[in-house]
């Protein structure tokens, strides 16, 4: 069986499938139980996200308006779902562009100076820095894809902000 060898190069000379990102731990492993160890740790840390996923059966969980679920995540986003009613608050995000899909439902986007209503099927990208306050007057299911880094209400704290350890959970 081969070993790995102290440096990152050689261990992926050795184990081609590792990425730059592995633990020096690995190091000391054979190729076979190291691979297996390194893809334990990949999916911890992408937070055990499945790669296929129910959109009806994932709402169906949520009980809480104004409460967004990470439900995976693409690179340094990750894909939200929220059902939504009523107000959130007028926020922005200062360095973040945030997109919403309404996947059932109504939302009404209020902007500066404008309004625009989003159906199921439609899709809006709020820039980066853009004041904004999303309202729905029925229950709307929406989708939100965001940096990994974006607050719930940006620099705006309500009872209804969520943490994004509250939106991971």
């Amino acid at each position: 069986m081969r070993y790995l060898s102290y440096t990152k190069g050689d261990a992926l000379r050795a184990c081609p499938w590792l990425s730059y990102s592995a633990p020096l731990a690995l190091l000391s492993r054979p190729c076979g139980s190291a691979l297996q160890y390194w893809l334990k740790v990949e999916r911890h840390l992408s937070h055990n996200f499945a790669m296929k996923i129910n959109l009806e059966q994932s709402f169906e969980q949520i009980s809480d308006y104004w409460s967004p679920k990470v439900i995976s995540r693409v690179n340094d986003q990750y894909v939200k779902i929220a059902k939504v009613k009523g107000e959130l608050a007028w926020h922005n995000h200062k360095d973040e562009d945030e997109l919403f899909l309404v996947v059932r439902g109504r939302l009404l986007m209020q902007l500066e100076g404008e309004e625009m209503e989003l159906n199921a099927g439609d899709m809006y990208v709020v820039p980066k820095g853009a004041m904004h306050n999303p309202v729905a007057q029925e229950e709307c299911w929406v989708m939100l894809v965001e940096t990994v880094t974006t607050k719930h209400t940006g620099d705006v704290d309500t009872p209804l902000t969520k943490s994004i350890a509250e939106q991971l959970a």
